[in-house]
């Protein structure tokens, strides 16, 4: 069983399919953006599903003997990424266990009916081009029977060569039918009527599709936090429920959304699936006076305003990076001023700011590469 996993190009499990010479996840045929690392923990842990793969096993095969980095660290993030890519928890695992003090295992199912429909499409693929292999117990005609080099078998060899082909247009027409019952039903999360929804919304975002918003709702209650709605729909979903919650944004495949949560003169960015789940931490900080934060179009970046201290009231854009979480700094606001409500351009080469004065006489638009450089000031109060 362990070896099955590199035995076929492309493994499957649930409603996934990991191709593991091209390198890609798909999820029902779709591509899903993983990075390298965590999809080579992926694939280590299907090429042994099922046994416990240490977490010295995957350090060795993730970084060089000479590399010197927060191992740990970075091997958490990697299979915190993994995990949101299979929409997997850490609670509740589906398809990625934790071992505690040991490693991680493979938990789920392979689909050995994926490997199975592959060979029987191969075979099927050599009827058609009439590369049959005489079967055992079976003859060939007198010569007679033949015709301009071809050979003719008897109606029994045909009738038994054509099983294959229908046993394959047998699983391809079932194999929709057993995709939905692989999928495992999402953890319960909160529906609210739209019209039921009190207090105050604000900072709407729409999805990449242009399908959904994403909004924080604030009643000072029960009700605050983020949520997404469908355009031209009657219901709301609830994401958060902390009271600090501000400023969604979505990432470019449309499966997560980001969020800034201020607490105690501290800013967190936080991201989550956008159908609810696990929420993960990527940034805190001192707060800064501007709000915004912006996914940048390749998925890499978020762009948000950051502050040098608790009580300092000028901010800055920051760059921060979701493969380490470092963050770079990209302006530079003159005294009594603050940058704030960062947008990335289309192909993500630019970036478009507000700075502001502190007493708050003027706000101007500005633009800058997103490699850094000097800003340009469009705007003129």
């Amino acid at each position: 069983m362990s070896d099955r996993g590199f035995s076929a190009e492309v493994v499957r499990f649930d409603i996934f399919q990991v191709d593991l010479r091209a390198g890609e996840l798909r999820k029902e045929g779709r591509p899903i953006k993983l990075q390298d690392q965590p999809f080579r923990v992926l694939s280590l842990l299907l090429n042994r599903p099922g046994e416990v793969v240490t977490r010295d096993e995957l350090r060795q095969n993730l970084w060089p003997a000479d590399t010197f980095v927060d191992f740990d660290h970075g091997l958490n993030s990697a299979v915190a990424r993994l995990r949101e890519a299979l929409r997997d928890s850490a609670d509740k695992p589906r398809f990625i266990e934790t071992v505690a003090k040991r490693g991680y295992r493979f938990i789920g199912v392979v689909d050995d009916t994926a490997l199975a429909v592959s060979s029987v499409a191969d075979e099927s693929h050599s009827l058609m081009k009439g590369e049959v292999p005489p079967l055992a117990g079976q003859h060939e005609l007198p010569n007679s029977r033949q015709d301009a080099g071809v050979t003719k078998y008897a109606p029994a060899r045909t009738w038994i060569a054509g099983v294959p082909l229908v046993v394959l247009l047998g699983a391809i027409g079932l194999w929709p039918f057993y995709r939905k019952t692989a999928e495992t039903p999402l953890a319960s999360i909160e529906v609210v009527p739209l019209v039921g929804l009190h207090g105050f919304q604000v900072t709407p975002a729409f999805s990449p599709d242009g399908n959904q918003v994403a909004f924080r709702n604030s009643d000072g209650a029960h009700h605050t936090g983020i949520y997404t709605a469908l355009v031209g729909g009657e219901k709301s979903l609830r994401l958060t429920s902390d009271s600090g919650d501000c400023c969604p944004t979505w990432s470019p495949d449309g499966r997560q959304v980001a969020f800034t949560r201020y607490a105690d003169k501290t800013i967190s960015i936080i991201v989550i699936p956008a159908l609810g789940g696990t929420e993960h931490r990527v940034y805190k900080g001192p707060a800064a006076m501007g709000g915004g934060l912006a996914w940048s179009p390749n998925g890499e970046f978020l762009a948000f305003p950051e502050a040098s201290g608790v009580d300092s009231p000028r901010s800055w854009i920051s760059l921060l990076s979701l493969f380490d979480y470092s963050t770079r700094r990209l302006t530079s606001p003159p005294g009594g001023s603050l940058d704030q409500s960062p947008k990335f351009s289309p192909d993500g080469s630019q970036i478009a700011f507000v700075r502001s004065t502190i007493a708050g006489v003027s706000n101007d638009v500005y633009v800058i590469g997103a490699g850094g450089g000097e800003a340009k000031r469009l705007t003129f109060d």
